[in-house]
């Protein structure tokens, strides 16, 4: 195993021959096929031991200071990651666009790896299932000290996340929607 020191180097490393292979999200395995030096064998979420599918991997965060303090701003921008990951589910092919446009890379590419995510802002049994994987995953390889290491399972999501400006979020824009135009 070498360190990389970056997912940006995933890629020449692998032309170069200083790795045969990695392990990465998207759109890095993209590209190194589409560059013709590499393969996808697997997609992450089922190698072992399969606990990976449906995880969550991306997320809003805000201090609690910028909660109390400002949680208009937190919000909206929480209604304008709704509305953004509402889009992108009912209209790829912008989402290959703008991605391409945002990331650096190509459409193509975008087609490729974009389908091989999910994209949701639910707070359901998935979420909070996928949480607990990962925070057990994290727990597991130390990753946390102090009471992050101490949580109770059933705990987890209550000492971890504040949804409530979500469920605002949710409200407010759906709200919006319906307002004449």
């Amino acid at each position: 195993m070498i360190l990389l020191k970056g997912e940006q180097n995933l890629v020449p490393g692998l032309r170069n021959g200083m790795v045969d292979g990695y392990v990465s999200n998207n759109p890095w395995c993209a590209i190194a096929e589409s560059k013709g030096v590499g393969r996808i064998v697997a997609q992450l979420h089922s190698l072992p031991p399969g606990i990976w599918t449906d995880h969550p991997c991306c997320c809003v965060a805000a201090t609690e200071q910028a909660i109390n303090d400002k949680p208009e701003a937190v919000q909206l921008l929480l209604e304008l990651t709704i509305a953004a990951t509402d889009y992108i589910n009912t209209e790829p092919e912008m989402g290959f666009k703008v991605a391409a446009d945002w990331i650096g890379t190509s459409q193509e590419i975008e087609r490729q790896s974009m389908p091989t995510s999910g994209y949701s802002t639910a707070d359901d049994e998935t979420f909070h299932r996928g949480m607990e994987v990962t925070w057990r995953n994290m727990v597991r390889l130390g990753a946390f000290r102090d009471e992050l290491k101490k949580i109770e399972p059933g705990d987890l999501m209550a000492r971890v996340c504040d949804l409530s400006l979500l469920a605002r979020a949710r409200e407010q824009l759906a709200e919006r929607k319906n307002l004449p135009r």
